[in-house]
Order: C-alpha cells, then structure tokens, then sequence
C-alpha cells in the first residue's frame, strides 16, 4: 500500500471532520451556519494543503539538486581514481626495470611491461607465481628473501633466471614490504638484468689484474732478455768464424735458444698486457702457434696430442692482436680442462680456414662433451661447463665478448660422449703483406756508417760491436744515457741504438736530452727493448717516430735496422 504524504493526511483528516460536523448538525436550526463554518473549514483545508504541497516540492527540489550535486563529486572521484590508475599503470611501463606486486605465497598479483618482457613464462604473466621461473635452488633462495621481506625487511639480492629467449642472465632484485594499516598484504619487487653489467665487471676486473701482471711481466722479461740477447749474440758472432762442424751445431743451437726465450717473453707480454681497442692485420697462424708454443710443456706433461691444421692461405684478419691471442688461449684451456677428463686419447685440434670474407677458426678436443642443457649456457658469464664446476666460468664469456667485438660469431657444437668442437668466425683481412725491408747487397753496400750504442748490459753490448765491427759498422758502446750524451757532443753519429731502461737518467729523458742537443739525431734513432708496448718505449716511439727492435734480437736484423735508419737519414742518393 502506498505511503501518504503529510499534507495528504491533512487533507484526507480534515475533510473528514468537515463532513462528519455538517452530517451531526445538518438537522438543527443552526444548520446553515454549521454548512458555511464546514466550507470555511475546507477552504483554510485547501489553502493549508496549498502552501504543504508547494513547501514540499521546494524541499523535492533541493533534494534532488543536493543528490546532483552528490552524484557529480562521486563521478569526479571515480574519474580522477581512474586517472591516477592510469597514470601509475604507464608509469609503471615506463620504468625500465620489472616491477612486480607478489603476495606472502609468491603470486604475481601485479606486474609492468618490463617483467613480462624479462622473463620467460605464459602470456598471462599475471595468474603464475614467482617461483614457476627459477630452478629448485633458486626458488629456496628467494623464497627465504621473500619471508624477510613479508616480516618488515627491505632486502636486495642476485639471482640466475632465464630469459625470453631462452638465455640464461643474472638478475638483481629488491623487496620493499607495502604497509596497510599495520599490516604487510603484499611486496612490491623491482628487478634488473644485469647480465651485461656483470660481464662488464669481470671484464674490468680481468684487465686491472692483467695490468698488474704485465708490470711484473714487463721487469721479469728485461732481465731474462738481456742474458738472452747476451747468449745470441755470442752465438752470432761465433758463427762469423771459422769453426768445425760440431762447434757450429753448438753454436746454432745456443742461437736458437736464445730466441726461443726471447720468444716465450714476448708472448707473455702481449698475453698479460693489451694494446687498448688498436687493431692491425692480425696473421691468425702465428697466433695459433704463439699460443700452443706456451701450453707446449703443459701438453707434454699430460699426455695431450695437440695437431695444428693450419691453412696453407696464411688468413688474416683485422683486429687487435693481444685479444685474439687471449681469444686462443681460452679456447686451448677450455679444451684442455675438457679433455683431462677424456675415456680414452686426449687430442686437441686447432684448425683455420679462409673462407670469403672471415676467418674460420676451429678448437675441437676430444673431451666427454656437454649436454644440450648445459650447451645453451656455455658462453654466460660465471656459468662453467667443466666436469666437477671446475673454473671461474669467465673464460668462454670473454671468447664470446672477444669475438662479438669484432664483429664476428662464435658457436659450440657438442653432445655427450663425442667431444666439443668451438667455432670463430672473424672478418677476414684480403690485403697483401707488406713488403720485406731489404736486406740484401743494395742495403748492405753502404760503408762507413757510424753508429753509438747504448746499453748498460755489458755482455751483450760487447757482442754486438764485435758483431757489427765484422760487418763494416764504425760502433762505439757505452753503457747509460750520460755517456752516450757525452759522446754524441764530440762525435759525429748516423745512428743511435739505444736501450729503453737505463742505468741513471731513463732512456726518455735520454732521448729528450739529445734531441735538444743534437736535434739531427732525433729522427736516427733505433730503440732495443724487450717490452715494445710498455709505456716508456711508446711514448718514445709516439714522439720520434723511432724504430724499435724486440731484444733478444737477431744481430743480422740489427745491422738491417742500423742500415736502413742510416739511409732513410741521407735521403735519396
């Protein structure tokens, strides 16, 4: 039944009195005045009922404005809400790094672009947990990180995950517990791949320690070289005179020696010390038989077969020397390490091939090989495929990094029982070799030709004036920079041969001094070092333009680089 409003009832009850008045006093003499007071009654009735019905619509009226109104705010919140929504959703997106909201059981309830693109897992990024995208270890792991978290911590850790395409990488992650009243629902994570960072790390770490190790290489190879370059030159100098057939063998064998050492120290100079981002045409073979010349004893010592099948094309390719032989040797230890573990004949072969445009180079070994789960993982930093997780896991990360610098690919082919095979593809060099400086007659038929040699090593200073006296060469010897000074002041030289470190001034500040003082003689130098990249000599070469010979050097190669200096400072005949 519907409910009456108030000035209906008034009415309703009022005409009802009216009437029941007119009924009870109709029939008496006063009949008429009780008619016209119940008419006055329904008009004050009516009138009353007038002035209620229309209070009543200005109160509907405000009603209804104060619900509009009311209503237009709620809209206003919601759209604003709504915004805010929207803005904190795209700024979410923006943000680089996954952002993602878990609860206490690890269930992604919220997440941004960036986690969905880190991550492999389904396309409803949001229904899975947490877990689903790490191994057993690492779920333990992040599940004791989330607990802290949920119990008030903020926390930051690293942890391995896999990539959408199916990579390895290391991610950092922080947890920061969202408060509600009191109480911690949720944790939002926010993660980074910093796979590339790491690598980048372990880079630098690798280059600050080769850098010391090269100082120590540097002082270690002076002193092996000059006892080297002393035996040489004997040996040279003997092989000047007449001597029986068993003293000659003797003779050559000291020779050979000799520059084997000197050999070994260059090539560990070059592995322990790099050359920056410069690049040259690099001969790919005699980086192969560098690298093998050091891990030769290592592979006579352990029974390893190493076969070489080089390509009789000589490639070459554009690039920096010392990290294509850094490249090399990682790829020797890592089938090294491989094969130490081989069932039956331990066997390494290194094979290059030209093929167009790049340089094939193949590392092959006859190990126990790698499972195809492993295999996907072998070029990710700090991840080592060696049996028993031998190694520091950096080697085959540098190859790769090495390799991709310069344009090139590198893959690796394996499968249990069968051995690894690594391949590099580098961009091939097609031009010519320079030509040979000239050694012959023309270049030897110059005569007297002056010559002052520094070098404080009195047994090798002995045996290449000796030598050089033998061939037409005017040479005096002194033993440091003061000497030679004193010498060039009163005599007239067309070439200095001088070594880097000196006893007393250094050999920069010697070829400093003698540029001022005999400024002609500057641009006649010839510098004799054991470390041709080692600051000193560069900055040397840098200023001068100086020729530099590698000790022990070979002294028939001396007298070509004292001839050829000499010319070149006469000029055309």
């Amino acid at each position: 039944m519907p409910t009456l409003r108030p000035p209906d009832r008034i009415v309703i009850i009022g005409v009802g009195a009216a009437l029941a008045a007119a009924v009870l006093f109709s029939a008496r003499p006063a009949g008429d005045v009780i008619l016209l007071l119940a008419g006055v009654g329904l008009v004050a009735l009516a009138a009353g009922y007038t002035v209620a019905s229309l209070t009543d619509r200005r109160y509907a009226a405000r009603l209804e404005r104060a619900v509009e109104r009311h209503t237009r705010t709620l809209s206003d919140s919601l759209a604003q809400t709504a915004a805010g929504e929207r803005d904190i959703r795209q700024l979410m997106d923006a943000v680089p790094d996954a952002i993602v909201v878990l609860d206490s059981a690890g269930r992604i309830l919220e997440r941004n672009d960036a986690a969905r693109v880190m991550v492999r897992g389904p396309v409803d990024f949001v229904a899975g947990s947490v877990f689903d995208y790490l191994d057993p270890a690492g779920a333990a792991f992040v599940r004791e990180k989330l607990a802290r978290a949920f119990a008030g911590e903020l926390v930051s850790f690293e942890v391995p995950f896999t990539r959408l395409d199916g990579s390895r990488g290391t991610s950092w992650v922080s947890y920061a517990p969202v408060r509600e009243e009191g109480a911690i629902p949720k944790v939002m994570a926010l993660a980074r791949d910093v796979t590339e960072q790491r690598r980048t790390e372990a880079q630098l770490q690798r280059a600050e320690r080769l850098a010391s190790l090269g100082q120590l290489v540097s002082g270690v190879a002076h002193e092996i070289n000059n006892p080297a370059a002393i035996i040489s030159g004997v040996a040279q100098t003997l092989l000047l005179e007449p001597l029986s057939a068993e003293q000659r063998e003797m003779a050559q064998t000291m020779y050979d020696e000799a520059i084997r050492i000197g050999g070994i120290t260059t090539n560990l100079l070059t592995f322990a010390r790099g050359s920056g981002t410069a690049r040259t045409v690099v001969d790919v073979n005699d980086a192969v038989r560098r690298t093998l010349d050091l891990r030769r004893f290592h592979h006579t010592a352990q029974g390893i077969r190493v076969t070489a099948d080089l390509d009789a094309d000589a490639p070459h390719s554009w690039a920096n020397p010392p990290e294509v032989l850094q490249l090399i040797l990682n790829l020797v230890l890592h089938a090294e390490d491989a094969v130490a573990h081989a069932p039956a004949e331990r066997a390494i072969t290194l094979r290059t091939r030209s093929q167009g445009p790049v340089v094939r180079l193949e590392c092959a070994d006859s190990g126990p090989g790698i499972d195809p789960e492993a295999l996907s993982r072998v070029f990710d930093p700090f991840f080592t495929a060696h049996v028993g997780g031998g190694g520091t896991g950096l080697g085959l990360s540098a190859c790769y990094g090495i390799v991709r610098s310069h344009g090139g690919e590198i893959t690796a082919d394996s499968a249990p029982g069968r051995g690894t095979t690594l391949t590099v593809t580098l961009p091939r060099d097609a031009s010519p070799e320079p030509p040979t400086p000239s050694t012959g007659p023309g270049a030897a038929a110059a005569r007297g030709t002056r010559v002052l040699l520094v070098e404080d090593e009195t047994g090798l200073r002995q045996a290449a004036v000796r030598f050089l006296a033998r061939r037409n060469l005017t040479v005096v010897g002194v033993g440091d920079g003061e000497a030679a000074l004193a010498a060039a002041r009163t005599s007239d030289f067309d070439v200095v041969v001088t070594d880097v470190r000196l006893p007393g001034i250094s050999g920069r500040e010697f070829v400093e001094r003698l540029r001022r003082e005999r400024p002609a003689l500057g641009g006649r130098l010839v510098l004799a070092t054991g470390d041709p990249r080692g600051d000193e000599a560069r900055a040397i070469m840098a200023a001068t333009g100086a020729t530099c010979i590698h000790k022990p050097f070979d002294l028939e190669q001396l007298e070509a680089v004292i001839r050829e200096t000499a010319a070149r400072a006469r000029g055309p005949a």
